[in-house]
């Protein structure tokens, strides 16, 4: 997730005139659902620090294609360098198609950005319930990006990035230098986050509240899913070296 070249882009706020290099490290997709042509790209990506501290959000329209080429696409629109060679054979293509007139399969816009002074360690994207789940640890001090804090939070955002709630239930154990990305997944009905004391906690994904934590597992739980197909049922991996299941319907 951190690569040693990530990708850059350059913000410019309109209320300051300044423009800002940001890395962008690791993103979410999700589709519109209300507009079958429209895809929003959510990334983490940083400007103060090397770990990533905000949130932003991209909107693209038109012809969509994969998934996995969508997100390679999406993020080189927001791209000025990078040093893989994959991604830039394809800006080199995407190029080329400008240049010579074809027409793009999508066009993007930059949308918002936030800044959460907290270490982002994991996103999800929920487009039926139009929310982002975002996982974070923020710093002890606004102004001291160095030491984070032992609690992780989940922030819930709508689409445009305004925040609706920030919940402290999950804990971590590891320090500032070394630190888990703890996932998230979310349902119609739940949002689930694992911890790094080896414990899932279960929150209400409309109402924005926390209902329970389960324990099984004793070491980190890095990623807990909810099954695509029953919202609840839930598998959770764990550094203990197990794979659990769990059935919120008992």
């Amino acid at each position: 997730v951190f690569q040693n070249t990530p990708p850059k882009y350059v913000y410019s706020d309109p209320n300051s005139n300044q423009e800002y290099l940001y890395h962008c490290k690791s993103f979410e997709t999700c589709n519109s659902k209300r507009d079958p042509y429209k895809k929003f790209l959510f990334y983490a990506c940083s400007r103060s620090t090397l770990v990533n501290h905000s949130l932003a959000v991209a909107v693209f329209t038109g012809v969509m294609t994969s998934n996995s080429e969508f997100e390679r696409d999406g993020l080189l629109a927001l791209t000025l360098n990078h040093d893989d060679d994959e991604e830039e054979n394809l800006k080199r293509h995407l190029l080329k198609k400008r240049i010579s007139g074809e027409p793009s399969d999508y066009h993007g816009s930059f949308k918002n950005i936030v800044d959460l002074k907290a270490a982002v360690i994991g996103i999800n994207a929920n487009k039926n319930l139009e929310k982002v789940f975002v996982n974070c640890r923020p710093w002890i001090s606004e102004d001291n990006p160095s030491e984070i804090s032992m609690d992780i939070q989940l922030k819930i955002f709508d689409f445009d990035l305004n925040i609706q709630r920030t919940i402290s239930k999950a804990e971590a154990v590891t320090p500032s230098s070394r630190f888990f990305l703890i996932h998230v997944s979310s349902s119609s009905l739940y949002a689930i986050s694992g911890d790094e004391k080896g414990k899932i906690h279960v929150f209400d994904s409309n109402y924005n509240i926390y209902i329970c934590s389960l324990s099984g597992h004793s070491n980190v739980v890095s990623c807990a899913t909810i099954s695509p197909t029953n919202d609840n049922f839930i598998c959770s991996v764990s550094d203990d070296h197990s794979i659990m299941f769990w059935d919120m319907g008992h």
